[in-house]
């Protein structure tokens, strides 16, 4: 019987959960930026500005979550200078009053880290991980503080520093034990090098209202993507599917089995089919266009 990861109704909402205007470091008022994203076909927005949240009126059609960023700066075991980054995504008629000033912290061990995310828990937000591998992050950092998400793509640190590729950590995290969802991001900052449009998740809800974008994302209704769709995902008589749009190949991971990559040959696939091993702790599948861009779909989860 075929099981969908999917809500059975809605529609697939597109957008970004990480951005920066001219209330922080961003190069864009609100407003532009509103109308640029709009105008790539997105239909959300977070607004994450450094250390405050700020209230957005929408416009331009585009619906605008609540949301921030907050960071603490630590020296690494190897004396290097790491950082946490930490993304909120708070409920509708839940964030912080307008203008809110969100605490800076100095590193006092691994409790900080808990700290930084509890600020974002005092309001029910969601709590993303971002940019691992710009932060130079280790695993044993990050494991267990408490996060909802984690960036396993992020467009301004891939384009400006090349380390936004965070798939190793989510890797690795899922191989630890942890239960997470995974989203690509643009943490757009709109410099000379254009990274805003390279990444975002869709999520299918029964329309774009504040309440339903939400949901969706606290249920990881969701996938994540830098270029291809997926239609559907899920289970089906003992193996995990996918339907996308025509792509070069998909992969799917598991562990502690392997998974297989399943590659096109006389024209490209737009579904796969792969068992799922009675011993996988997850399951997960990620599909790849001819150009290298990759959408990922959210693990299922056994043990």
């Amino acid at each position: 019987m075929k099981k969908s990861y999917f809500p059975s109704s809605g529609n697939f909402y597109k957008g970004s959960l990480h951005c920066h205007s001219t209330v922080s470091d961003g190069r864009k008022t609100p407003e532009e930026l509103m109308h640029l994203y709009k105008d790539m076909g997105f239909d959300f927005l977070a607004f994450t500005e450094h250390s405050q949240y700020r209230y957005y009126e929408p416009t331009a059609g585009l619906t605008v979550l609540d949301g921030v960023e907050i960071d603490v700066s630590f020296l690494s075991k190897d004396k290097y200078m790491a950082t946490h980054h930490i993304v909120g995504i708070f409920p509708p008629g839940e964030a912080p009053e307008d203008r809110t000033q969100f605490e800076l912290l100095e590193w006092e061990g691994i409790e900080t880290g808990r700290k930084l995310i509890n600020q974002i828990k005092r309001y029910n937000g969601l709590v993303i991980y971002a940019h691992p591998m710009w932060s130079l992050v280790t695993i044993e950092d990050i494991r267990a503080l408490g996060f909802d998400m984690v960036e396993i793509y992020n467009s301004t640190c891939d384009i400006r520093y090349y380390n936004g590729d965070g798939e190793s950590y989510v890797n690795q995290l899922l191989w630890s034990g942890e239960k997470f969802f995974y989203v690509a991001s643009d943490d757009s900052h709109q410099r000379a090098d254009n990274d805003f449009g390279f990444g975002w998740i869709s999520i299918k809800a029964e329309s774009k209202s504040k309440e339903a974008l939400f949901n969706g994302i606290k249920n990881g209704s969701f996938y994540a993507s830098t270029g291809p769709e997926i239609y559907d995902f899920g289970t089906t008589e003992g193996s995990f599917y996918v339907e996308c749009s025509p792509c070069a190949s998909i992969a799917f991971a598991a562990f502690p089995t392997a998974g297989k990559r399943y590659h096109a040959i006389d024209k490209p696939l737009t579904s796969a089919c792969h068992p799922i091993n009675e011993n996988a702790k997850y399951i997960r599948a990620v599909v790849i266009d001819e150009l290298g861009h990759k959408a990922w779909t959210q693990p299922i989860y056994f043990k």
